[in-house]
């Protein structure tokens, strides 16, 4: 992956922050201060899904994420990705499905 030149700091990210992102699989994300990463949809052989990218800055071989600009700040201040995000199954509860339709309206 190839470093932009620049790029927000794991220590100026915004809890809940909706960030256009640089990163393997994610074009959007909203930060989770917790986990140092960015929940977005994931596409993996058709299915869409929510998965995380952790910040750069976390550090090898996790890092593979870079925010390039603070898009909006959401009331999504609950994502963690101690869910099971990555999981096919993960759209049943109501909440992911409202995070996964949010993220779905702003796909860059």
């Amino acid at each position: 992956m190839i470093k932009p030149e620049k790029y927000i700091i794991l220590g100026k990210c915004i809890h809940g922050g909706l960030y256009k992102l640089q990163c393997r699989n994610l074009s959007i994300g909203i930060f989770d201060k917790y986990s140092n990463s960015f929940v977005g949809i994931r596409t993996k052989f058709t299915q869409r899904f929510l998965d995380n990218e952790f910040h750069w800055d976390t550090g090898a071989p996790y890092g593979t994420c870079f925010p390039l600009e603070l898009l909006e700040e959401t009331e999504f201040k609950g994502v963690s990705t101690h869910e099971p995000w990555s999981s096919f199954n993960s759209m049943s509860c109501e909440y992911n499905m409202k995070l996964f339709e949010f993220l779905k309206e702003r796909e860059i």
